[in-house]
């Protein structure tokens, strides 16, 4: 769901899709930064980092790891974040479906936002950015919106390398555009191993405050 060469039917939810604002249109350098995979080890200090910079994001959770982070969801909300579903588990729902991806993933994963945080959430992105027209039909007939990115440096990959950190955070400089979205992980898919999102977030955030950049919701960026 970055460039969207095979997903061009997406084009016709405009309402219900987002992966960017088209730069010209905005008279702020506004971006969204968007966390998925988690709660994981490393997402509550993450919150204390975002909270430094007085940054708020997106965070695409799994619900099956709930159970592990219980009060994760409250902390979210109360320091206004954008709870939001990536499903009950990190598996591709492009096979299923759109009555399978509703009873498999969408209502389940949508009874444990509600048991965990008493919260219904709006947003959804699919894991690996896969999904047919017919979800998205159904996404829509239930209000809810999808978000894509725009800027993915591939943070999950080669965590164990020494200059991983500064890979991906020299990576999304050079990606970042005014009206984008920002894909990172503060997990890394179904498992709770530790990741290094803290490290990027602390060097990424200073360098794009100093460019002039103006963190924004999802909700914000998809009403500019």
């Amino acid at each position: 769901m970055h460039h969207y060469a095979g997903n061009a039917f997406l084009a016709d939810y405009p309402n219900s899709f987002i992966y960017k604002r088209v730069s010209s249109a905005l008279d702020k350098k506004a971006i969204a930064l968007t966390f998925d995979d988690g709660p994981g080890p490393d997402t509550a200090a993450l919150l204390d980092v975002l909270k430094a910079f007085d940054v708020r994001a997106a965070f695409f959770m799994l619900a099956q790891k709930f159970e592990q982070y219980p009060y994760i969801l409250k902390q979210m909300l109360d320091a206004g974040h954008t709870v939001a579903m990536h499903g009950v588990s990190h598996h591709s729902i492009a096979t299923l479906t759109a009555s399978q991806f509703e009873q498999q993933q969408l209502t389940p994963c949508k009874a444990l936002f509600e048991q965990y945080g008493q919260f219904s959430p709006s947003w959804y992105r699919p894991p690996f950015g896969e999904i047919t027209a017919a979800q998205m039909d159904l996404i829509q007939s239930q209000g809810l919106k999808v978000a894509g990115w725009s800027a993915d440096p591939n943070d999950w990959f080669e965590r164990q390398h020494p200059n991983h950190v500064e890979r991906v955070v020299n990576t999304l400089m050079e990606q970042v555009h005014p009206g984008g979205i920002i894909l990172l992980h503060d997990a890394v898919g179904d498992t709770d191993d530790p990741t290094c999102i803290n490290d990027i977030v602390s060097q990424l955030l200073p360098r794009l405050l100093a460019d002039g950049f103006e963190f924004v919701t999802l909700d914000e960026l998809s009403c500019l």
